[in-house]
């Protein structure tokens, strides 16, 4: 709202993202928000709220998501990103998923891949 008020930016141009707790925050915000923005990002996430995100997720069926996570993540293990990266799917989401070998952290490939979604958005005028 503070986006649209100040810049008249609607949410359908805003690209939502964190890494860790901030993606999960970032998961849960696109699926409560009252419109769908124009994007997903998922760093290192996992599945929080499995039965409230699996009654909203369809809500935003076709929502582009890239979702990148260590398969050697010690604080967020691997299976529970496939979760949430399976709900997802499952809700006809458009997800890309970029695993990697390593641990809780950002990869060069996923900020190339947010890159590419932020101008993909740029270039909707």
């Amino acid at each position: 709202e503070a986006l649209h008020d100040e810049y008249s930016l609607p949410v359908s141009r805003i690209v939502v993202g964190g890494f860790s707790q901030g993606s999960m925050l970032a998961t849960d915000v696109t699926l409560r928000l009252s419109g769908p923005p124009a994007g997903l990002v998922i760093y290192s996430g996992t599945l929080l709220n499995e039965a409230e995100w699996s009654s909203l997720a369809p809500e935003r069926s076709g929502l582009s998501v890239l979702q990148s996570h260590g398969t050697e993540d010690p604080i967020l293990p691997f299976v529970a990103a496939e979760w949430l990266r399976d709900l997802l799917t499952a809700s006809g989401l458009d997800v890309e998923f970029q695993s990697f070998r390593g641990g809780h952290t950002i990869t060069n490939a996923a900020i190339e891949s947010t890159a590419a979604m932020l101008q993909a958005v740029g270039q909707t005028d």
